[in-house]
C-alpha cells in the first residue's frame, strides 16, 4: 500500500515532509491568512507551523495524508495562538473578574479595576524574577502545574502555592498604583473605559 500526500506523491515520513512543508507553504499561507485577517500574522502562523511540522516529522505516521496532516498543525498553532492572547488579556484585572482566576476570590470590585494593560505590564515588571516568570508560565503559556514544576524543579503544590503569592503581590501592587493615582485620573480611565 503505498503512502500519498493528497496530490499523488509518495510520503515516506521525515524526508518528504520536508518537502512537502515547501510544497505546500503558499496553501498554509492561504489558510493562515483567511484565520487570522492580518498578513503579519499569517507569516507568522505559517512560520509556526511549519517549524512544529518539521519539528514532528519524526512522529508522522506512513499511510497519512501529508496535506491534512500540515493543516492540522496550522489549525492547532492558530488555536494556541488565540489561547496565549486570550491569557494576555487575562492579565488585566479589569478585564476578567478575580473569581475567573482564583475560585476563591471575592465578586467584589477591585479599586484597580480601571488600570490599563500597561500599567498591570508595568506592574508585573516590578515582580521578583521567579514571580514573574511563575506567573508568564502559567498566565501566558498556559503550562500545567506538572509542566512548571519539571521546569522549575518544584512539585505541583509549590508551584501552585508560588502562583497564589505572586497574583497577590502583583494584585498589591496594583492597588498601590491606582491609590497613588489622582481621584480624576481613576474618573477619567472610566469615562475612557465605558466610552470605548
Amino acid at each position: 500500500m503505498s503512502d500519498s500526500d493528497g496530490q499523488g506523491r509518495e510520503v515516506d515520513g521525515g524526508g518528504d515532509v520536508s518537502r512537502a512543508v515547501i510544497r505546500l507553504r503558499g496553501e498554509l499561507y492561504a489558510r493562515a491568512l483567511f484565520l487570522t485577517r492580518r498578513k503579519e500574522l499569517a507569516d507568522d502562523l505559517t512560520q509556526e507551523a511549519c517549524a512544529r511540522a518539521l519539528r514532528a516529522r519524526a512522529s508522522y505516521r506512513r499511510g497519512t495524508n501529508v496535506s491534512a496532516w500540515l493543516f492540522r498543525i496550522l489549525n492547532n498553532a492558530f488555536i494556541d495562538d488565540c489561547r496565549r492572547r486570550r491569557n494576555i488579556v487575562t492579565l488585566v484585572p479589569s478585564a476578567v473578574p478575580d473569581s475567573a482566576v482564583d475560585p476563591t476570590a471575592e465578586d467584589d470590585p477591585r479599586p484597580y479595576e480601571f488600570l490599563g494593560r500597561n500599567d498591570v505590564l508595568r506592574c508585573l515588571k516590578t515582580l521578583d524574577d521567579k514571580d514573574r516568570r511563575i506567573l508568564h508560565l502559567a498566565l501566558i503559556q498556559q503550562r500545567s502545574y506538572r509542566e512548571i514544576g519539571s521546569l522549575l524543579n518544584l512539585c505541583q503544590e509549590t508551584v501552585g502555592t508560588r502562583i497564589h503569592r505572586a497574583k497577590k503581590v502583583l494584585r498589591r501592587r496594583l492597588e498601590s498604583l491606582d491609590a497613588r493615582r489622582p481621584a480624576n485620573a481613576n474618573a477619567a480611565a472610566r469615562g475612557r473605559r465605558r466610552a470605548a
